[in-house]
């Protein structure tokens, strides 16, 4: 996805906001989101790409909890087991 400055100004700002979500607000973002995405019909052009940016920001966010769960877990399982 090609960004303009300004969107990516945003999205930088998003994900800032993200920082503080845990797993379950992330989701309930995401819902909110597809919701909106789900009835284009109702919202301009401009507000569905500032949604698209926020699922971005928000699966964006999910997917780093996610790998730093992983990380953590390679590291200290084995620790836990002997």
């Amino acid at each position: 996805m090609q960004l303009s400055q300004n969107e990516s100004n945003y999205l930088a700002s998003l994900e800032l906001e993200t920082l503080m979500m845990d797993a379950k607000d992330l989701q309930q973002a995401m819902i909110q989101e597809i919701a909106i995405l789900s009835d284009k019909g109702n919202y301009s052009t401009r507000a569905i790409k500032r949604s698209s940016l926020r699922l971005l920001a928000y699966q964006s966010a999910l997917q780093s909890q996610q790998n730093s769960i992983e990380r953590y877990a390679r590291v200290r399982a084995p620790l836990l087991v002997h």
